[in-house]
Protein backbone atom coordinates (compact mmCIF):
# COMPACT_ATOMS: atom_id res chain seq x y z
CA UNK A 1 0.00 0.00 0.00
CA UNK A 2 2.85 2.31 0.87
CA UNK A 3 4.38 1.68 -2.57
CA UNK A 4 1.20 2.86 -4.33
CA UNK A 5 1.19 6.30 -2.75
CA UNK A 6 4.35 7.62 -4.49
CA UNK A 7 3.10 6.31 -7.84
CA UNK A 8 -0.35 7.82 -7.34
CA UNK A 9 1.23 11.08 -6.34
CA UNK A 10 3.44 11.06 -9.44
CA UNK A 11 0.41 10.36 -11.65
CA UNK A 12 -1.58 13.17 -10.04
CA UNK A 13 1.31 15.59 -10.53
CA UNK A 14 1.68 14.50 -14.17
CA UNK A 15 -2.07 14.92 -14.74
CA UNK A 16 -1.98 18.38 -13.16
CA UNK A 17 0.95 19.44 -15.33
CA UNK A 18 -0.80 18.10 -18.43
CA UNK A 19 -3.97 19.98 -17.49
CA UNK A 20 -2.00 23.19 -17.02
CA UNK A 21 -0.33 22.72 -20.42
CA UNK A 22 -3.67 22.17 -22.17
CA UNK A 23 -5.25 25.21 -20.51
CA UNK A 24 -2.17 27.31 -21.27
CA UNK A 25 -2.18 26.23 -24.90
CA UNK A 26 -5.86 27.16 -25.25
CA UNK A 27 -5.29 30.56 -23.63
CA UNK A 28 -2.34 31.33 -25.90
CA UNK A 29 -4.31 30.17 -28.95
CA UNK A 30 -7.29 32.34 -28.00
CA UNK A 31 -5.04 35.42 -27.68
CA UNK A 32 -3.72 34.97 -31.20
CA UNK A 33 -5.46 37.15 -33.80
CA UNK A 34 -7.81 35.14 -36.00
CA UNK A 35 -6.66 34.03 -39.40
CA UNK A 36 -7.99 36.60 -41.94
CA UNK A 37 -8.85 33.84 -44.38
CA UNK A 38 -11.00 32.10 -41.76
CA UNK A 39 -12.74 35.36 -40.84
CA UNK A 40 -13.41 36.10 -44.51
CA UNK A 41 -14.64 32.57 -45.15
CA UNK A 42 -17.05 32.72 -42.22
CA UNK A 43 -18.29 36.17 -43.27
CA UNK A 44 -18.84 34.91 -46.81
CA UNK A 45 -20.88 31.97 -45.52
CA UNK A 46 -23.09 34.29 -43.46
CA UNK A 47 -23.57 36.68 -46.38
CA UNK A 48 -24.33 33.78 -48.75
CA UNK A 49 -27.05 32.53 -46.41
CA UNK A 50 -28.41 36.08 -46.07
CA UNK A 51 -28.40 36.58 -49.84
CA UNK A 52 -30.18 33.27 -50.44
CA UNK A 53 -32.81 34.04 -47.81
CA UNK A 54 -33.28 37.55 -49.15
CA UNK A 55 -33.67 36.29 -52.71
CA UNK A 56 -36.34 33.83 -51.56
CA UNK A 57 -38.16 36.72 -49.86
CA UNK A 58 -38.01 38.81 -53.05
CA UNK A 59 -39.27 35.88 -55.13
CA UNK A 60 -42.09 35.34 -52.65
CA UNK A 61 -42.95 39.06 -52.71
CA UNK A 62 -42.96 39.06 -56.51
CA UNK A 63 -45.25 36.02 -56.53
CA UNK A 64 -47.61 37.81 -54.14
CA UNK A 65 -47.57 40.86 -56.44
CA UNK A 66 -48.47 38.68 -59.44
CA UNK A 67 -51.32 37.09 -57.47
CA UNK A 68 -52.48 40.54 -56.38
CA UNK A 69 -52.36 41.66 -60.02
CA UNK A 70 -54.58 38.72 -61.00
CA UNK A 71 -57.01 39.69 -58.23
CA UNK A 72 -57.09 43.27 -59.53
CA UNK A 73 -57.65 42.04 -63.07
CA UNK A 74 -60.56 39.93 -61.85
CA UNK A 75 -62.04 42.87 -59.94
CA UNK A 76 -61.63 45.14 -62.98
CA UNK A 77 -63.32 42.55 -65.21
CA UNK A 78 -66.23 42.34 -62.77
CA UNK A 79 -66.66 46.14 -62.74
CA UNK A 80 -66.42 46.38 -66.54
CA UNK A 81 -68.80 43.48 -66.93
CA UNK A 82 -71.37 45.29 -64.81
CA UNK A 83 -70.83 48.47 -66.81
CA UNK A 84 -71.51 46.69 -70.11
CA UNK A 85 -74.72 44.93 -69.00
CA UNK A 86 -76.80 47.73 -70.44
CA UNK A 87 -75.74 50.35 -72.99
CA UNK A 88 -77.48 53.02 -70.87
CA UNK A 89 -75.30 52.24 -67.83
CA UNK A 90 -75.50 50.08 -64.75
CA UNK A 91 -79.10 49.07 -64.01
CA UNK A 92 -80.57 50.61 -60.87
CA UNK A 93 -81.23 47.24 -59.25
CA UNK A 94 -77.48 46.38 -59.56
CA UNK A 95 -76.10 49.80 -58.75
CA UNK A 96 -75.32 49.14 -55.04
CA UNK A 97 -73.43 45.96 -55.95
CA UNK A 98 -71.64 47.85 -58.75
CA UNK A 99 -70.59 50.71 -56.43
CA UNK A 100 -69.29 48.24 -53.83
CA UNK A 101 -67.26 46.42 -56.51
CA UNK A 102 -66.05 49.72 -58.00
CA UNK A 103 -64.94 51.08 -54.59
CA UNK A 104 -63.24 47.81 -53.65
CA UNK A 105 -61.36 47.83 -56.96
CA UNK A 106 -60.27 51.46 -56.55
CA UNK A 107 -59.16 50.85 -52.95
CA UNK A 108 -57.18 47.80 -54.04
CA UNK A 109 -55.52 49.63 -56.93
CA UNK A 110 -54.47 52.31 -54.44
CA UNK A 111 -52.53 49.69 -52.46
CA UNK A 112 -50.48 48.59 -55.47
CA UNK A 113 -47.73 51.29 -55.27
CA UNK A 114 -46.95 50.62 -51.59
CA UNK A 115 -46.75 46.88 -52.22
CA UNK A 116 -44.57 47.39 -55.27
CA UNK A 117 -42.28 49.80 -53.38
CA UNK A 118 -41.88 47.24 -50.61
CA UNK A 119 -40.76 44.52 -53.02
CA UNK A 120 -38.43 46.96 -54.82
CA UNK A 121 -36.85 48.04 -51.52
CA UNK A 122 -36.31 44.42 -50.51
CA UNK A 123 -34.75 43.72 -53.90
CA UNK A 124 -32.37 46.69 -53.44
CA UNK A 125 -31.31 45.38 -50.01
CA UNK A 126 -30.72 41.94 -51.52
CA UNK A 127 -28.51 43.45 -54.20
CA UNK A 128 -26.43 45.16 -51.49
CA UNK A 129 -25.97 41.86 -49.64
CA UNK A 130 -24.99 40.14 -52.89
CA UNK A 131 -22.45 42.88 -53.68
CA UNK A 132 -20.91 42.58 -50.19
CA UNK A 133 -20.75 38.80 -50.65
CA UNK A 134 -19.02 39.22 -54.02
CA UNK A 135 -16.54 41.77 -52.62
CA UNK A 136 -15.60 39.47 -49.75
CA UNK A 137 -15.29 36.50 -52.11
CA UNK A 138 -12.92 38.52 -54.28
CA UNK A 139 -10.93 39.52 -51.18
CA UNK A 140 -10.64 35.90 -50.05
CA UNK A 141 -9.59 34.82 -53.51
CA UNK A 142 -6.92 37.52 -53.58
CA UNK A 143 -5.71 36.53 -50.10
CA UNK A 144 -5.54 32.84 -50.91
CA UNK A 145 -3.99 33.11 -54.34
CA UNK A 146 -1.59 36.02 -53.88
CA UNK A 147 2.07 35.19 -54.02
CA UNK A 148 4.16 35.64 -50.86
CA UNK A 149 6.31 38.31 -52.60
CA UNK A 150 3.31 40.67 -53.04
Amino acid sequence: MESLRPRLRAWLIAAGVLLLLVVGFRVVRSLRPPDPAVVLRDSIAVLRASADSCRRDVDSGAARMRAYGRTLDSMRARVRGMETLDPRGVPADSYDIYIDAFDAYNDSVGQWPAREDSVRALDARCREVALKHNDLTDSLRALLFSSPQD
